[in-house]
């Protein structure tokens, strides 16, 4: 069956994005659309995954494992307010979409 560990896949997928708003209220049908269609990054401590540089976004992300923080990596901007922490489930850049 060639096809079975990529339905595995799709099916763990599903069951994460379940436990999770806006998912968890997606349709069945919708949820697996999206599923099949998800990549898988990695990204390591520290890095920058989105910057005003990179230009328009061109993916939209769906926090996995981790966290995630969002701010100003200057530190001179960093008094401005502290940076917003984003872990499983959360999802950025709404730009992307």
């Amino acid at each position: 069956m060639p096809n079975e560990p990529v339905g595995s896949l799709v099916s763990a997928t599903i069951g994460f994005l379940e436990r999770h708003s806006p998912f968890d209220t997606m349709e069945r049908k919708a949820l697996r659309f999206l599923a099949a269609r998800l990549s898988l990054g990695y990204h390591p401590q520290g890095a920058t995954i989105l910057s005003p540089d990179h230009g328009e976004p061109p993916v939209f992300f769906i926090v996995q494992r981790g966290t995630v923080r969002l701010g100003q990596t200057d530190a001179s901007q960093m008094a401005n307010g502290p940076a917003v922490a984003m872990g499983p489930g959360e999802c950025f850049s709404i730009g992307a979409l």
